[in-house]
């Protein structure tokens, strides 16, 4: 008995992802590296939560509670216990350039860079904030 499995593929399915280009993967693995060495594990969880909002709103400008919302489902899912004030890192991540709050509106805008939100989302998708946050841990006690 032979079973055949019918997919449901649309013409803008169709065909393998594009790959991103060599020159992106070694963009977003610098940018990568240069968050976790530069910014705190807070500050790279309230930029990585930024980002998400960003892609997510599809907007160039995002409302801070809708950081807030990524924030505290990045934080539960990597089992870190969230800043009293998550918000607090904003400021440091604006002198670093990373983004700019707007002192009229209050909306969150992400700094210009080379890559696009999508990159810049895959590149902190791949730090493991659990492991960086253990690790904190263990090296305070």
């Amino acid at each position: 008995m032979t079973i055949h499995r019918v997919n449901n593929i649309t013409k803008g399915d169709a065909g393998p992802a594009p790959i991103p280009s060599q020159q992106n993967l070694a963009l977003r693995d610098r940018f990568r590296r240069a968050v976790q060495t530069n910014l705190s594990l807070h500050d790279q969880l309230l930029l990585f939560a930024t980002y998400r909002a960003t892609k997510a709103a599809g907007t160039k400008t995002v409302q801070p509670y809708q950081v807030l919302g990524e924030y505290l489902l990045i934080t539960r899912a990597a089992r870190i216990p969230p800043l009293q004030d998550p918000l607090s890192p904003l400021p440091a991540l604006e002198s670093e350039g990373y983004l700019s709050v707007s002192p009229k509106t209050g909306r969150i805008k992400v700094s210009q860079t080379v890559l696009p939100v999508d990159d810049l989302v895959e590149a902190l998708s791949e730090i493991d904030f659990q492991k960086e946050f253990v690790d904190q841990m263990l090296n305070l006690g």
